[in-house]
């Protein structure tokens, strides 16, 4: 069972994500820190990130992989490895403004989308991002859009990065088609975590064939 999960920030996609998984099983997926991992393993080698080119020459040469393992809560989920380093979320707080510049890179978003594709070997993944069910698993009934009112986006916002870069990914998610037609629409805004879960399961099961 694969099941995507895509919206903008601070739609409560990781919270949905991780108490989904910790309630069906299997593996929770953020494609965000493939981004946010690529990008940091760009600093590191000191390319700049206004270059594509040498953005995308080294991610040429860069292999991109995932470890499974279980969080503090006990969910399983996939962390990232570039050249075979281990990027946690610690050491990934702060690229979070700078991913649209490695992002933007046509080869990286292929990249990132194959590998995807390659970590689902069967059982149940969930996959948190933007495009997922657009365009990494188009095919998989269990396709999900969470949505919230701007200002409510914003109160939920912990001053780290919901600002021109966000911005930016939104308004670039706006000039494209990214939203798989298959999808459930679920507004997060007036809806607690424990609501979402059962609007998320309740569809899960609708959509389940008998």
């Amino acid at each position: 069972m694969m099941i995507t999960i895509d919206g903008q920030a601070r739609t409560g996609k990781n919270t949905a994500g991780e108490l989904l998984a910790g309630t069906l099983g299997g593996v929770l997926v953020d494609s965000g820190r493939f981004y946010r991992s690529l990008t940091q393993a760009v600093l590191m080698a000191g390319v700049e990130l206004d270059d594509s080119a040498a953005v995308e020459s080294f991610c040429t040469g860069a292999r991109l992989d995932a470890l499974v393992r279980p969080n503090k809560k006990g969910v399983f989920e996939a962390l990232v490895t570039v050249n075979s380093g281990l990027f946690t979320d610690a050491t990934l707080v702060s690229v979070g403004p700078l991913v649209p510049a490695v992002a933007k890179v046509p080869l990286v978003r292929a990249m990132v989308n194959a590998t995807l594709r390659r970590l689902y070997r069967g059982g149940r993944m969930i996959i948190q991002g933007r495009d997922i069910g657009m365009k990494v698993f188009p095919n998989t009934p269990y396709q999900f859009v969470l949505t919230a009112p701007p200002s409510i986006r914003e109160a939920r916002d912990s001053g780290n990065f919901l600002g021109q870069a966000v911005m930016q990914r939104d308004q670039a998610d706006a000039r494209q088609t990214w939203m798989p037609p298959k999808a459930a629409i679920v507004d997060t805004g007036d809806k607690s975590p424990e609501q979402v879960l059962a609007a998320l399961l309740d569809e899960i099961v609708a959509r389940t064939p008998v």
